[in-house]
């Protein structure tokens, strides 16, 4: 399958991967492009997901030395100042 002329210059030249026949040869194509964005996408989502849990772990870690003395304490020094 050549796509422009037959003059064999590699740069004009095509040579299916899939197929011999034209249309299944670019059906095919378009099939992996496809998945290949989807699985893209997906694995966007995922790593946002994961980024929002350790950012969640990470605020929850630090509101447990929050404590009503801390607080007292913060507020005491912020009074000072």
């Amino acid at each position: 399958m050549r796509l422009e002329n037959d003059d064999g210059d590699p740069a004009k030249t095509y040579i299916p991967i899939y197929s011999a026949n034209p249309p299944t040869e670019l059906f095919v194509l378009g099939a992996v492009s496809l998945c290949l964005t989807l699985v893209n996408i997906i694995s966007i989502f995922v790593a946002g997901i994961i980024v929002l849990k350790v950012s969640m772990h990470n605020i929850m870690y630090h509101c447990l030395f929050v404590t009503e003395k801390n607080l007292v304490q913060l507020y005491v020094t912020y009074q000072d100042q």
